[in-house]
């Protein structure tokens, strides 16, 4: 039997059939699968009777390419329909408490500056991007690189409501309403940001607002991406070719699916089954998980963790003799064989080779290397254990132990004390990566989108009373907040790189950082901190630092939390600063190094995502607000920071 990751050597059999145009890209076969003359290579071909491979890549972010295309009739007819839908479990548990008794009141101070920062980006986004997804607010022009459904405006309605703006909250209720979400200006629709951004922030709008209108558009876009699901397996499709012309092919999920681009739908599509009573939402992401499970305790080289990319298609790729194939990598089709016909993306000019897919359960992804990281790729699947354990109050068990057995591995082999100075009590999360022999190699640095973890930690320690996790969720958060104070604007880099304590095993340990070793003579920006190995120096105004920040003031009540966030608030806004002519502050950007102090304009990046408004100062404006405004035992935050409802 041929596996997937055997398909190299089978690409480059030219005596397959071949199928295709000169130059077209391999992971896009629509263009050319739609011309019929082109795939006649013998009479009784016909593209509809195969189902087609995919790699399941893309790109999330794009430049705007025209108008809209046609719109789309949903829900749509699928191709693989299901014989039964899940029901969502009842029931449930008495779920502890998560918010500490001893918190305090607003301070109304600090939560109107961060609320005084918010109206100026948001008065740029109404004044120059209105509409569109982005508004470029050095520049003061707007751009679209997501799908065009003013990913901003939808992005930012629940923060427009927990800040008490209700006119700013109707006008944009107005505009949103009036959305076609079943019609974009892009070929393919990136699942993950339209999930957590557009999706999720429709439904957070409804929950806060109860506006019946925003619940009518998020089902009207949950029933477009529904069709993502629609392939033999129910595995998800994450860059979505949408349009009716696209979406009679039998297109399988990717060779090369992200998992957290897999994973981070349960509490969206969970929501809205909740909301509306329709079962299939939650179906769609439930069968997702125990696809989880087929990886990541049997398959995974760390038991408990997932690696960054699966192969979610469920296809083992056998070249048969009715393929025409090399006869040297050929197997006889028997007619007993569970297999179905498949045309797979050969390396060259965007062609294909004809194949058969034996089922196969989700597996880790051919030819890539197998790496662990709680980065970009990972997190926010991880994120979405506890926080889907919550959103169905305890009634499955499943999201918990996922939870539950990522915690070791993720202490033995992600988890680190890192030497540097005035580490006492910090962990930072590293990575792995399995080499060809089936031994590790352990990175050692820190990203900003990580630090989301102190959060996890704490909100899965306080749930399953864990006080070990409880201490982790401190020990991250705080080596969050060492990034930002080691930086000379108080402001962490998008990413680091250090040396770790010898000890890995004991975080107590005496470890200290001596000037003169070699992290302090690694080449980087000018002012990088001598105990720093290296940085990608930029900040674009990411909200996962103060994220955890929230979690640890909101789970412990202790005002250092408050402290540490306020620090981290202020130096922001200062290094964020977009000025006028008289110096007076008119917007905000992402910066392009966070070393550098000296306020210069061309250190400005001019780029401010939907995720400023709707997370970085969100969270801000919820750690100075009252202690029980939006209370995490009355709403889970999905991973863009949008709170849905708890029943």
């Amino acid at each position: 039997m041929v596996r997937c990751q055997g398909l190299g050597a089978v690409f480059a059999i030219v005596q397959a059939l071949q199928v295709g145009v000169q130059g077209a890209p391999p992971h896009d076969p629509s263009d050319y699968l739609r011309e019929r003359s082109i795939l006649s290579s013998r009479d009784d071909f016909n593209v509809d009777d195969y189902r087609i491979l995919t790699d399941g890549s893309g790109s999330a972010r794009i430049s705007e390419k025209g108008e809209n295309l046609p719109g789309v009739k949903v829900p749509r007819k699928e191709k693989f329909p299901l014989d039964s839908i899940r029901q969502m479990p009842t029931g449930g548990v008495q779920l502890r408490k998560i918010q500490s008794t001893s918190g305090k009141g607003p301070d109304e101070k600090k939560r109107d500056v961060v609320k005084d920062a918010f109206r100026l980006s948001w008065q740029q986004y109404v004044d120059h991007a209105w509409g569109k997804d982005e508004v470029k607010p050095v520049s003061n022009q707007s751009q679209n690189p997501f799908t065009g459904w003013a990913a901003t405006m939808v992005d930012t309605l629940d923060t427009l409501k927990i800040m008490g703006l209700d006119d700013e909250f109707d006008k944009a209720v107005e505009y949103v309403k009036d959305i076609d979400f079943t019609s974009t200006f892009r070929e393919d629709i990136p699942l993950f940001e339209t999930v957590i951004r557009y999706l999720g922030g429709l439904i957070s709008a409804y929950d806060l607002s109860q506006e019946k209108v925003l619940l009518d558009q998020a089902t009207v876009l949950a029933d477009n991406l529904m069709g993502v699901f629609d392939t033999p397996n129910r595995m998800p499709l994450l860059f979505y070719k949408w349009q009716d012309k696209d979406t009679k092919y039998k297109y399988l999920a990717g060779t090369d699916s992200s998992a957290a681009g897999t994973g981070s739908l349960t509490l969206e599509f969970m929501r809205l089954a909740q909301l509306t009573k329709d079962n299939k939402y939650y179906d769609a992401v439930d069968r997702i998980t125990d696809h989880f499970n087929e990886v990541i305790k049997p398959k995974s080289p760390i038991p408990g963790l997932l690696p960054g990319s699966l192969d979610a298609s469920g296809c083992n790729v056998v070249y048969t003799d009715e393929d025409n194939a090399n006869k040297n990598n050929t197997v006889t089709l028997n007619k007993r064989d569970d297999m179905e016909p498949v045309l797979v993306p050969a390396e060259e000019d965007g062609q294909y080779v004809r194949a058969h897919c034996r089922p196969q359960e989700m597996d880790l992804a051919a030819n890539k290397g197998v790496g662990f990281t709680f980065g970009g790729g990972t997190d926010s699947t991880y994120e979405y254990f506890m926080k889907t354990y919550q959103l169905l109050g305890g009634a499955d068990d499943k999201y918990k132990k996922l939870y539950e057995d990522l915690l070791e591995p993720a202490k033995k082999y992600i988890l680190y004390k890192p030497k540097v100075r005035n580490n006492d009590g910090i962990l930072f999360l590293g990575s792995q990566s399995v080499n060809d022999d089936g031994s590790f190699s352990a990175g050692y640095g820190m990203g900003h989108l990580t630090c989301f973890a102190g959060g996890m930690f704490a909100l899965g320690g306080k749930l399953l009373d864990r006080h070990e996790d409880l201490d982790i969720a401190e020990r991250i958060t705080k080596g969050c907040v060492w990034a930002y104070n080691a930086t000379k604007t108080g402001v962490m880099p998008d990413s680091l790189n250090v040396q770790p304590c010898d000890n890995r095993e004991d975080w107590d340990a005496e470890c200290t950082f001596e000037e003169g070793t070699s992290n302090s003579k690694r080449d980087g920006p000018k002012n990088k901190p001598a105990d720093i190995d290296s940085m990608d120096s930029k900040y674009y105004l990411r909200p996962e630092a103060i994220e955890s920040v929230f979690y640890m003031w909101r789970i412990t009540g202790d005002d250092k939390w408050r402290n540490d966030g306020w620090n981290m608030v202020q130096s922001i806004l200062e290094l964020t600063a977009i000025k006028d002519g008289s110096n007076n502050t008119i917007g905000y950007s992402g910066v392009k190094d966070v070393t550098d102090d000296t306020g210069s304009k061309d250190n400005l990046a001019d780029v401010a995502e939907s995720f400023w408004l709707a997370e970085t100062l969100k969270y801000s404006y919820l750690l100075f607000d009252k202690f029980d405004s939006i209370s995490l035992d009355d709403y889970v935050f999905n991973t863009e920071a949008h709170p849905f409802k708890l029943h």
